[in-house]
């Protein structure tokens, strides 16, 4: 009977959640990278190369105006693609089952460690977690692939598992390069022990590895780190003050979501502890160093995703909050149990609200698409700058994109602006902006800047006529270049 009150204890949140998700499934992307990861999914879909040459398939790669090129890795698109072969609104559910998995794998090593499962549910309902399990982004894809590799760690030291372990800290790096400094916390722990069990975790390590700079060579050239390198270099020069101010803006959302986790790795002397505390300075001191300025939002949004790039931690600092957990409870009992589960209750809660209120938005979203669409022709080509060019994808409707942002010099032979006379005498071209600039919520970025940003530049040089304009609640504007 014990057992039964146990698993419902799991159970019944586990399918609430799973109702919340479904209940406000997500309508629509919400981020402009999520356009890009979902362009290389629809290219995989049709056996074409993410290097291509034809501007009509460049959507909003980059480009060094010989090729065009995605300036994120393929890991998170090849984990959509059998999803968006089925239909592209099933690209959602990619990240609920990966948050259940996690979920149940998290429950998992728990059980490992002699802690209580139902601190899993501590990872399920972590607001920032669950909302870009929402989303196509690559937190999802990383935290899995990271808590597979953290699971054959700690399973035992077989040199199979300690391989495999590798393997998978391996392959969350085809996802994000930085994954990569997880990695580097736990070969130094484990150098630091047994240097032949430091060799085989490098061994599994090494083989996504060196595939990822095989493929990095085909896409980028000599540029083995390629594109997104670049992005790692633009504030280095930053005073020291303002990185350092970042380390209570990575630590308050966690002291304020489950008080004083943040703290616990420091404080814990289990299994595992020091590769746990490795990677989280490596991973903090790595933010430091470039200096990652990802808390612009209000202050709501930043306790729930500001701190995005730690989310690869949230379940080692789970595992180390519940050692602190299971002490609690050993000293208040049935006070400590009670207390856990009015937090859980005020957790669903909260996830439903913050659920609901990313419906509306995706669904706003998904009408900008519909728009777009439904004014235009089939085989037309649709030009935009990125925040438009989220809203065009081959997976909805046979339409082509090309990305005209940043606005060039209409004469310099580089700029894409050249792609509109050229491309207009053989396709149904279309300009479209979409502005709304009274919003002031960061989430609304391309919404606002998009209409403000070059249109009366370019409607000028070329002949156009508006053919559809919404005014609210966004400001969508589709021109139609004339031959």
């Amino acid at each position: 009977m014990k057992k039964i009150v146990n698993s419902l204890h799991i159970i019944i949140p586990t399918l609430l959640f799973i109702l919340i998700f479904i209940h406000y499934y997500p309508q629509y992307l919400t981020y402009g990278d999520e356009g890009e990861y979902l362009h290389t999914t629809y290219l995989l879909s049709e056996g074409i190369s993410p290097k291509v040459t034809d501007p009509l398939l460049s959507h909003k790669f980059a480009t060094n105006y010989e090729i065009f090129y995605p300036q994120y890795l393929p890991g998170t698109s090849i984990i959509l693609l059998p999803f968006a072969m089925v239909g592209w609104k099933l690209i959602f559910m990619s990240g609920l089952l990966l948050h259940l998995f996690n979920f149940f794998l998290m429950a998992r090593i728990l059980r490992i460690f002699n802690y209580k499962t139902y601190f899993a549910l501590l990872y399920l309902f972590f607001p920032g977690i669950v909302f870009f399990s929402r989303t196509i982004m690559s937190e999802l894809g990383s935290i899995t692939l990271i808590l597979i590799g953290f699971y054959f760690y700690i399973k035992n030291s077989e040199t199979r598992n300690i391989i495999l372990a590798g393997l998978f800290f391996g392959l969350a790096c085809w996802i994000r390069y930085t994954n990569g400094v997880v990695f580097g916390g736990f070969f130094i722990a484990t150098f630091l022990k047994d240097w032949k069990k430091a060799f085989k975790l490098t061994i599994g390590f090494l083989i996504p590895i060196i595939l990822l700079i095989s493929y990095n060579y085909y896409l980028y050239g000599s540029s083995l780190i390629g594109y997104p390198a670049k992005q790692f270099t633009g504030s280095l020069g930053t005073n020291l003050y303002d990185r350092l101010s970042l380390i209570w803006k990575f630590a308050l959302p966690f002291m304020i979501i489950y008080p004083f986790m943040f703290f616990s790795p420091f404080i814990y002397r289990g299994k595992a502890s020091l590769e746990i505390l490795l990677s989280l300075i490596m991973t903090l001191g790595f933010y430091l160093i470039i200096n990652a300025q990802i808390f612009h939002y209000d202050f709501i949004k930043n306790i729930v995703i500001g701190p995005r790039y730690f989310f690869i931690l949230i379940p080692f600092m789970i595992i180390t909050y519940s050692h602190f957990l299971t002490k609690l409870e050993n000293i208040f009992g049935r006070v400590y149990k009670v207390g856990f589960s009015i937090l859980i209750i005020f957790m669903i809660l909260a996830v439903s609200v913050m659920s609901a209120t990313h419906y509306n938005y995706t669904s706003e979203s998904y009408n900008i698409m519909k728009d777009i669409y439904e004014n235009t022709e089939e085989g037309s080509l649709i030009f935009g700058n990125t925040y438009v060019l989220m809203y065009v994808n081959g997976l909805f409707g046979d339409r082509k994109a090309i990305k005209i942002y940043p606005f060039l010099d209409r004469n310099d032979p580089n700029s894409r602006l050249q792609f509109i006379p050229h491309y207009s005498d053989k396709l149904n071209s279309y300009l479209v902006f979409i502005d709304n600039r009274e919003s002031n919520d960061p989430l609304e970025k391309g919404r606002k800047i998009s209409g403000a940003q070059g249109e009366d530049h370019i409607i000028k040089y070329y002949n156009t006529e508006l053919v559809y304009e919404r005014l609210s609640p966004y400001h969508l504007k589709i021109y139609k270049v004339m031959p």
